[in-house]
């Protein structure tokens, strides 16, 4: 069954110049006279759309690059940087795909029965030119501070402000050097600042503002410098914040201009830019234009990365054969398997910290992330030897919110692929299906993004091989969570873009149609704008120091959001406003990891828990002096790479460049081609070692780091299929993919906001102790000293319920909890008789240690008017369980009954709360599914449940169907029904709950919780993977019972 299928689109990428004419350029440089690399440039450099080029890359060397051009200045030693300088430009513009000026662009296309590609003759591109983000924020500061317009502004409460007992915190950025940075400052509190933070949520003028706080001791002239002050303190932000989304900012900020008294003169600078911005000429002289304009009326300025500018093809035609898609779904289905689960440290760390200090509450996102009252994020801030015969047998393959690729398997591969390579002198590996095999059996735990991209280059020498499947793929990478990570930037400039991204994420949100998915709008660092301006692709945002684009109701302030982790095990957003899970989005391929924690945060949650991410890593062997191609099918996983070090080849790190024959021996002895890419991060530059020039760029790069890393050049003219008149053209296409069987999200408890007392601390109507020991330990303490303790105190009057549970946070205790709701004191009179009653255990390090903690109610789970029902049910529950182990021995037998019981005391509960047998069987499919997911369900553990079951099903039946038992088994069988007896009380009550309000939990949300606790009670240790069984046997007993049910009615009416 195929996972996923390409989307009808994709974008192709290319430079602006072809290949195969930079390649004719080496070969007359080389063949050519002492002069030909100056002549040739100079021919070259005299086109205006290069100049151009130049110029937006970089007004400075442009400056330079004029004076050589004019004959101004003939410095033979600036002279050679100036060429050098071009000739790497020459090379960039002729092989690197990557957007960047007008050195290469990129169009939308369509995935077809066929290929064709072709560009249009007449007018090939379109420029699509605008302010650097950097300037347009300094531009709205000025006009901002300019007093006849600030009062015409709107000012909301900064987004990022919360409170903290008598003080607001807040991040505040500043700008210093172009650098925007922020950081986190606290203001204390008052009524003042109260209600101007209240008025200005929904934004208010200043004089609205100050006006909420003039009385008789407040005049209205102190209200306005109140208010200022707050201003310039970032606690209020105007309405000119630069956005990330929407309209691009400039945009925004020339159409407010229009509306605004006393702006003519701005309005009028401001369209003189935009006009100027339009031009489709190749002139520079617009450029200087804009930068007299902005330094004459706004801010002093120089033409430094003033001017973003992207490049747009024109296409007669533009269709990729879908033979590429499908060859490609087909072959990245095997290379997910060997995928990292994305489960990130600051992530883990966070739910470990978060729910050892919360448990199953809900709590402001911002108090949570608070590093002095939360739990801070990122940079601030046993049982397995017991006799567990039901489970012991079980062979998991790791839980999902676990690694599901064992990684240390994969470089096993790496390695002996790698050491086979070397001794048999090969430059390639290919994998091939039986590599992957070994990794088939986790298949089913692989969690795929609901979309993802493949990005790369299709190398082929004509439209036609392609078609034929001729064509290799030589993938970066293939990654999500979103395929649209990578398109958005481009959106601005083609509506066509913004149209297919927008179907591909309403896409993503039909997976889970109960949620919300909301773009993060946040803007680091201004000139960080430039790659994050995208338009408003989502319904709903979540504006973090930026300004959102979408209206107000659809907005998700981060003092609306409430953070949970159910269960310990999935980190859950929802919005208050909403009362709906809202799922973070970030559709830009920005590099968060350095942001504010809060950012951090909310683009981690995007891919937590994912198999996201397809790409080759060598892991320890990449500082091998050579690394072979790897290949699987048509994809070219990873290129041949050689790396060049000053220290092995002494010859490199002389200041002269080495001579002809060294450069040959080198090529030779390391089995280098011609054509190599010099490589550094993201950099890449085409390397020609037949060319003195590309080797004088090697060998400064080499005295520089004192290394140099080289990968094999792919793009070479017979392997690029698109081509014009000016001839041919290296690509990279960016390739969307949609997962078609998405696994069920795992269900969420219902939030209640609630003012029932959540908190019990010492002293209060509940005493709350932990005692940490061994788990077996556990259950002779249970069974010796609680037991007896509690019947003791409960019949003196001392307390009037308890209950425990079975827990491990650092180590594996008991949690006993006492309820006296009269006398404060009790807690010291049970505390002096713990003390007595576990000091030999104490004494022989058995316990380890007492300690006494807070209760903390959770009302998420069992629902604010019926948790003190639910506390009830837990008394009768925790009473059944002691008097039920004190009659086991400890033996295999005795836990055969322990697990027949735990089955026995599941369906008991449930003919408590009067559930059908048809309910049941709804109730335990869905438990069942949700463990099966949880532990990665395959179908070789189905197999294994399967078979336990078999052989258990006589012992099974006999018990639950209530035939005849021994004497300990009936004994066993009366405290479940005392129970029962019980508990039927307390459901009545709930009933009658349920009658008479609104917004009460319903049974089948109860339950499952109920349930939990119940085995959580009864077993020693591994209690989740208990519960895998019990749900999965008690989900095929009720299936059995409802196939006799349905024969038993066909053989009546028959």
């Amino acid at each position: 069954m195929q996972n996923f299928e390409a989307h009808d689109f994709y974008l192709l990428r290319t430079p602006l110049l072809s290949v195969d004419k930079l390649m004719e350029f080496n070969d007359k440089i080389i063949h050519g006279s002492k002069e030909a690399l100056e002549e040739n440039l100079r021919e070259l450099f005299s086109e205006a759309i290069l100049q151009e080029a130049i110029y937006i890359a970089s007004p400075d060397f442009y400056a330079e690059f004029k004076k050589w051009f004019d004959g101004v200045n003939q410095n033979p030693s600036d002279v050679r940087k100036i060429l050098l300088s071009l000739y790497k430009y020459y090379v960039r513009m002729s092989t690197r795909c990557t957007p960047y000026g007008l050195f290469a662009g990129c169009t939308i296309g369509d995935i077809q029965d066929s290929t064709d590609i072709r560009f249009a003759e007449n007018a090939k591109f379109r420029k699509s030119s605008r302010l650097d983000m950097n300037y347009v924020e300094e531009v709205a500061k000025l006009i901002v501070n300019r007093e006849e317009i600030r009062h015409q502004l709107l000012f909301f409460t900064n987004s990022s402000i919360y409170q903290v007992a008598d003080a607001y915190r807040y991040a505040e950025c500043r700008v210093q050097h172009k650098k925007r940075s922020c950081f986190l400052t606290s203001v204390a509190f008052s009524e003042y600042l109260e209600s101007i933070l209240t008025k200005a949520k929904n934004g208010a003028r200043l004089s609205e503002l100050a006006q909420s706080i003039v009385s008789n001791e407040v005049n209205y002239n102190e209200a306005i410098a109140f208010v200022e002050d707050m201003i310039d303190a970032q606690i209020l932000v105007s309405e000119l914040e630069p956005t990330t989304t929407g309209d691009e900012f400039f945009d925004v900020l020339m159409a407010r201009m229009v509306t605004l008294q006393g702006t003519a003169e701005i309005s009028k600078h401001l369209q003189q830019i935009k006009r100027l911005l339009l031009i489709q000429d190749n002139s520079v002289s617009k450029y200087h234009e804009i930068e007299r304009i902005i330094s004459e009326n706004f801010v002093k300025t120089s033409s430094k990365d003033l001017i973003q500018t992207d490049l747009f093809y024109e296409t007669l035609n533009n269709s990729i054969g879908k033979t590429v898609t499908k060859q490609l779904s087909s072959s990245l289905e095997k290379l997910f398997l060997w995928t990292r689960k994305n489960n990130g440290a600051d992530l883990e760390s966070f739910k470990k910290r978060f729910y050892a200090r919360y448990e199953e509450e809900e709590v402001p996102l911002l108090l949570a992330l608070d590093g002095e009252t939360g739990v801070g994020y990122g940079a601030v801030f046993g049982g397995q030897a017991d006799n567990a015969p039901l489970v012991d047998d079980l062979r998991i393959q790791g839980r999902a919110r676990e690694q599901t690729t064992n990684w240390e398997d994969i470089d096993r591969i790496k390695f002996s692929k790698f050491l086979q390579a070397k001794q048999e002198g090969s430059t390639t590996i290919m994998l091939t299906d039986k590599d992957f095999e070994p990794f088939l059996a986790i298949k089913d735990g692989i969690k795929l993004p609901d979309s993802f991209y493949a990005f790369g280059s299709v190398l082929a020498p004509s439209a036609e091989a392609i078609d034929t499947g001729n064509f290799k793929f030589l993938m970066s990478v293939a990654s999500g969570p979103s395929a649209g990570n990578l398109f958005a930037r481009f959106c601005h400039g083609d509506e066509k873009i913004t149209a297919k991204v927008k179907e591909c994420l309403e896409y993503e949100e039909q997976h889970n149609p109960e949620a919300i998915y909301a773009e993060v709008v946040h803007l680091p660092e201004a000139r960080i704008g430039n790659i994050l301006m995208r338009p408003a692709i989502r319904k709903y945002e979540i504006p973090f120091l930026g300004n959102a684009s979408v209206e107000k109701p659809f907005q998700i302030a981060l003092d609306d959001l409430m953070v949970s982790v159910p269960y310990g095990r999935k980190v859950v957003l929802r919005s208050k406003k909403l009362n709906k899970e809202v799922i973070p989005r970030l559709t830009t391929a920005h590099n968060y990891s350095r942001g504010l924690g809060i950012y951090k945060f909310l683009c981690d949650l995007q891919g937590y828990g994912l198999n996201s991410t397809v790409s080759w890593d060598w892991g320890i062997l990449n500082e091998q002096t050579f690394l072979p191609r790897v290949e699987y099918k048509n994809i070219i996983v990873s290129k041949a790479k050689w790396k060049l070090y000053a220290e092995l080849h002494p010859a490199l790190a002389g200041k002269n460049l080495p001579d002809r024959t060294f450069w040959d021996n080198l090529q030779k002895d390391l089995n280098i081609p011609r054509y190599v890419v010099l490589t550094e991060g993201d950099n890449e530059l085409l390397i020609d070692f037949e060319s003195e020039t590309s080797l004088q760029i090697l060998h400064h790069k080499i005295l520089k780091k004192g290394m140099a890393t080289l990968s094999e050049f792919l793009s070479s003219p017979d392997n690029c299929f698109i081509q014009d008149k000016n001839g041919k053209y290296s690509n990279e296409m960016l390739l969307a993919f949609k997962t078609l069987h998405v696994k069920k999200r795992e269900m969420i408890p219902k939030r209640i906001d609630s003012n029932v007392r959540r908190i019990f601390v010492p002293g209060s109507e509940w005493f709350y102790v932990k005692i940490y020991t061994g788990t077996k330990s556990i259950e002779k303490i249970l069974t010796k000293i609680v037991k007896p303790l509690c019947e003791e105190l409960v019949n003196d009057g001392v307390i009037d319920k308890w209950f425990f549970l079975r827990f491990k946070d650092t180590d594996e205790h008991l949690r006993l909890r006492f309820h006296n709701g009269k006398n404060a004191q009790f807690w010291q009179y049970i505390l002096t008789l713990l003390h007595e009653k576990l000091a030999p255990y104490i004494d022989q390090k058995i316990v380890n240690s007492i300690q006494i903690d807070t209760y903390k109610r959770e009302i998420e789970r069992y629902g604010d008017t019926t948790i003190e029902q639910c506390e009830q049910l837990f008394y009768h529950d925790s009473q059944a369980i002691v008097n039920f182990i004190d009659l086991l021995d400890g033996s295999d037998e005795g836990e055969k009954y322990r697990y027949l019981f735990g089955l026995y005391g599941v369906n008991a509960l449930l003919d408590d709360f009067e559930f059908s047998l048809t309910q049941k069987a709804e109730l335990l499919k869905n438990l069942q599914a949700g463990f099966f997911q949880e532990f990665n369900g395959n179908n070789a553990l189905n197999v294994q449940l399967n078979d336990k079951y078999r052989l258990q099903t006589s012992a099974i039946n006999q018990l639950m169907n209530g035939n005849e038992f021994d004497e300990g088994v009936a004994d066993a069988i009366a405290i479940f029904k005392e129970r029962s007896a019980e508990n039927r009380k307390i459901v009545a009550e709930i009933r009658e709950i349920q009658a008479n309000q609104t917004s009460v939990m319903t049974f089948q949300e109860m339950l499952p919780s109920l349930i939990h606790m119940y085995l959580n009670r009864l077993f020693i240790s591994k209690q989740r993977l208990h519960e895998l069984v019990i749900y999965h046997y008690l989900d095929k007993y009720y299936k059995s019972q409802i196939a006799r049910k349905k024969q038993h009615t066909v053989l009546i009416n028959s």
